[in-house]
């Protein structure tokens, strides 16, 4: 298992020269191993070691070694650096060149590189070249007797350091409590790279666990149980139902009663679960009680700066003299962020009728296809799904109206009170309590309106006729009523709307009248047509009666010696109750007959596990969006321009997926595929940290200042996640993302498959859904560009000054724009955004096998567009190393001018010594990738892993 690592204390960059070697014309490949001993210990401690240099004796090794606070390293600890020459590398066959020892105060003390001479049994094998780029180690000291005092341990002083320097660290991780509560467990390797010119680039490479993993899927679950409880709920209080619509009810019951016991069952599990280590292996992707989980969720952050900003105006010198590189040299860094996740998927549920994409696309009854691509777009698919019901959004609507009604009404209620007989407050009749009645009157006669025209829509009706149908017993909707509130009148029912001046002709209309009109044999529209006209007339009754207080005759009243009857009081208060009462019952009416329609909707009598399958996909896919977006939006507090973008057109998500297009990785990616779209559904806003108790109740305190860690709020069709800043952090925020505007997310998903099962695929089967998937994301990639172009667009890195730069672009020649058949044509210089754009189009649109450029052009367009970029295979382990350790070296070439030369070397060394050979560790307890030699050979060149790093291992 990695090192859990904590501050830097010494860092060294290594370099050989001068090698003893069999052969001095090919060279030799090495490596460095380095222990070291403490004070008053007699054996050495294995730390680390170097990458492997091939082929040559003047090695220099682009590995740095750290050593960290906690390993307790002082000036009299003593250094072993063992040079190694590698025979072969699959099977860690290695002889001893040569070795020396030295003290650590020796190193600390000098500012230059240092050297020492290798010796192999007291013979001369070389030079070793040790240059101190870090050092942070405490000298010891001695008292005035010549003795040596024994500093304190570098652990214990990390906490009275000044802040500016334990910032420099892990960056933005350090300042941002959101961050250091969302991560922990960080394994970290440095690097330090040539550049182009003169000078070097130091790189910090982080791999951070988060504890969302279980976080997001508990309050995910809770969710979902909520919703399953309120459905059985609505379906109980339906009432009476006929033979064959009682059955269809209680089998529903019977699902969604099967599905709270599922989550009830994962979320008593996850809560056992929810202590580090704070991911799920690899191994763990097919465990049922973990379906909710994403596999190997981590952040992986390169950390980027130069050591000599001044070496650049010296292109035409002699390179300057490598100096030593102390920590106040360092001036700004740059982040790189990529989140790391398995594919989502239901791995236990099986793949025989194919995925998400597939089955939904098979409810529909015109969908013919048989190869997993969908006949119609996939928005189309999604709204097929049962969370997606449109009776969900009409229940919404009009418990929302009902909830406003009762507002406006208990409002009126109190502005109207009578004052006390005895005393002389006449409140009641001041100015602002007249121009406030009147206008909660205007306002309830507005939502009283906006409600009943709402439920006499031709959907509420059609709902509320096809219930009637299913009752047993032929009943009036308004018995209840008439038996508790028998009225004398109401007005005249043929008239427009209610009008709040209360004019108009009043006509005596009994309610008996529509009592025998419901016990007659008129239809169930005409009746709840009825029911709706009568809603209006008892709220034309208020508007006159509250009307007639607020202003009453004057005249009158004064000859009976009051300015309002109680009579007048008594009479509105009566009505409002009576308006109240109409109101709830048309409420729940529609309610009741929206809850029945969806027994009768073709998503319900489909499989019953699709609704559990989709929402065990989505809470997969909500976790990695979560902490993609979390880190973003936490590291950017500084930067005004992004977070204008965020609130303006939102966030744009890059999903990269290395899946295949045969086999059981087919329905993976039909899944993840729905998973990514669902995110739509997905709104973020900052919030200042409450410091409350989350609904997750933990007795073990594992999780520090929990208060911190995001919060979901709504339904699964509407969910909303709201990121606890601090105070300090939320004070940067601009005035709208403070005032609670929701941050939209834009996701897309592109995949290109690079193993041998794709190469299948390619030959034996199909690539439809792999081209129209790519096809979607570059449509919806092209939309979020227009909306960052046309809104904000100072927040990316080329300004579109006018629309003749615009055309430019477009019609400039693509030989001009590719200089060379190169791997890496955008090397020389940074390609303007527009030509990334239309390379990325025309790749897209090309029929190429394993077309690996759509993968590295769109992931350097989200990065340009300050998105957020996932990166997957199917459980983030070996396909997902390769990829993100080759976008760390593109990045490195193209953004800081490291030496193109250097690049091979880098990429090996990123894959043999970097944070992923630790992860596929973490996952499986060796450090292998699971890739044997027959599948590299159908791996496209730049995936492929060094020799040595690869062979049988769990997958």
């Amino acid at each position: 298992m990695a090192k859990i690592i904590t501050a830097t204390a010494l860092e060294l960059s290594l370099r050989c020269s001068d090698l003893v070697c069999q052969d001095a014309k090919t060279g030799q490949s090495t490596m460095i191993s380095v222990r070291y001993t403490s004070p008053n210990h007699g054996f050495w401690t294995q730390h680390s070691q170097t990458d492997v240099v091939e082929n040559t004796s003047q090695p220099n090794y682009l590995q740095t070694i750290n050593f960290y606070s906690n390993d307790k390293i002082e000036e009299m600890s003593k250094l072993h650096f063992i040079v190694y020459r590698i025979k072969n590398p699959h099977t860690d066959n290695v002889d001893e060149l040569g070795s020396c020892i030295c003290f650590v105060g020796d190193l600390v003390k000098h500012k230059e590189e240092f050297t020492f001479d290798l010796q192999k049994n007291g013979e001369y094998a070389g030079r070793l070249h040790i240059l101190v780029i870090e050092q942070k180690v405490i000298r010891n000291k001695k008292n005035a007797s010549g003795k040596t005092i024994v500093p304190v341990a570098a652990s214990l002083l990390e906490s009275v350091k000044p802040q500016n320097e334990r910032n420099k660290q892990f960056g933005t991780y350090n300042t941002s409590a959101l961050l250091q509560t969302m991560y922990n467990a960080i394994v970290s390797r440095t690097y330090r790279f040539p550049l182009t010119r003169s000078g070097h680039v130091s790189v910090q490479e982080l791999m951070l666990e988060s504890c969302l993993t279980y976080h997001v899927p508990i309050i995910f679950l809770q969710i979902c149980i909520d919703q399953e409880s309120k459905r059985i709920s609505a379906l109980e209080s339906i009432g009476k139902l006929t033979g064959h619509w009682d059955a269809v009810r209680q089998r529903q019951l019977a699902i969604h009663r099967k599905y709270i016991e599922r989550y009830e069952s994962s979320l008593t599990h996850l809560l056992q679960r929810y202590h580090p280590p704070y991911f799920k292996k690899s191994a763990d992707k097919t465990a049922d009680e973990l379906n909710f989980v994403p596999t190997n969720l981590h952040l992986q952050r390169m950390r980027v700066a130069k050591e000599d900003d001044s070496a650049e105006s010296e292109s035409n010198g002699p390179p300057p003299q490598i100096s030593s590189f102390p920590v106040s040299g360092r001036k700004s860094w740059s982040e790189y962020d990529v989140v790391t996740v398995g594919a989502a998927t239901t791995h236990s549920l099986h793949y025989k009728q194919g995925g998400l994409l597939a089955l939904l696309a098979r409810t529909d009854d015109n969908a013919k296809s048989k190869k997993g691509l969908p006949i119609h777009p996939i928005a189309h698919c999604l709204q097929r799904g049962i969370s997606t019901n449109d009776n969900t959004k009409l229940i919404t609507q009009i418990k929302c109206l009902q909830g406003q009604v009762r507002y406006q009404i208990e409002k009126l209620k109190t502005l109207i009170s009578k004052p006390l007989s005895d005393s002389k407050d006449d409140d009641v009749y001041s100015t602002d309590n007249v121009t406030s009645s009147h206008e909660a009157l205007v306002a309830l006669s507005q939502k009283v309106c906006e409600l009943t025209t709402f439920t006499d829509s031709v959907a509420i009706t059609t709902a509320v006729t096809v219930l009637a149908a299913a009752r047993p017993v032929s009943r009036s909707m308004f018995d209840d009523y008439v038996r508790k509130n028998p009225p004398t009148h109401t007005q005249d029912l043929q008239g427009a709307g209610p009008s709040v001046s209360g004019g108009g002709e009043e006509s005596q209309v009994s309610f008996q009248r529509l009592k025998s009109f419901a016990e007659s044999e008129s239809s169930v529209e005409s009746l709840w047509e009825e029911i709706n006209l009568c809603t209006k007339s008892t709220l034309a009754d208020v508007v006159k009666s509250v009307h007639g207080i607020i202003t009453p005759n004057l005249e009158e009243n004064f000859l009976r010696g009051e300015v309002s009857s109680d009579n007048e009081f008594s009479k509105a208060k009566q009505d409002l109750a009576s308006l109240q009462e109409l109101v709830d019952k048309i409420s729940s009416e529609s309610l009741l007959a929206l809850t029945f329609q969806n027994l009768t909707s073709d998503d319900l009598r489909s499989d019953p596990d699709l609704t559990y399958r989709r929402n065990a996909v989505f809470s997969q896919a909500l976790g990695m969006c979560v902490g993609g977006v979390s880190t973003l939006i936490a590291s950017s507090v500084d930067d005004d321009l992004k977070l204008h973008q965020f609130a303006e057109v939102g966030i744009f998500l890059q999903v990269e997926s290395l899946l295949s297009t045969y086999g059981n990785e087919l329905g993976m990616l039909q899944d993840y595929t729905v998973g990514v779209m669902d995110l739509l559904n997905v709104t973020f806003k900052c919030v200042r940290a409450s410091k409350q108790p989350s609904r997750i109740n933990l007795s073990s305190g594992n999780v520090p200042n929990e208060f911190y860690l995001p919060t979901l709020h709504g339904s699964i069709d509407a969910l909303t996640v709201s990121l606890q800043f601090d105070d300090d952090s939320f004070a940067k925020l601009p005035s709208n993302l403070q005032s609670g505007r929701l941050i939209k997310i834009h996701p897309v998903i592109y995949n290109v498959g690079i193993n041998e099962e794709q190469t299948l695929a390619e030959k034996f089967g199909t690539t439809a859904l792999q081209d129209y998937l790519n096809l979607e994301a570059l449509s919806r990639t092209l939309q979020y560009y227009d909306l960052v172009r046309d809104n904000c667009p100072s927040s990316i890195s080329e300004k579109l000054r006018n629309a003749n730069s615009f055309l430019n672009e477009i019609s400039r020649p693509s030989q001009d724009r590719r200089k060379s058949s190169s791997p890496f044509p955008q090397f020389s210089e940074q390609r303007p955004l527009m030509d990334l754009l239309n390379s990325l189009s025309v790749s897209v649109k090309s029929k190429k096998n394993k077309n690996v450029e759509i993968l590295q052009l769109s992931a350097e367009i989200c990065r340009r567009m300050n998105g957020v970029r996932v990166t997957s295979c199917k459980s983030a382990k070996d396909r997902t190393a390769m990829s993100v350790t080759l976008e760390q070296a593109r990045v490195l070439v193209s953004e800081h001018g490291m030496e193109s030369k250097v690049f091979p070397q880098a990429l090996a060394c990123m894959r043999s010594q970097g944070t992923r050979r630790e992860n596929t560790a973490k996952n499986t307890g060796n450090r292998r990738y699971a890739f044997t030699s027959v599948q590299l050979m159908t791996f496209p060149k730049l995936y492929k892993p060094p020799d040595g790093t690869y062979g049988k291992n769990e997958s």
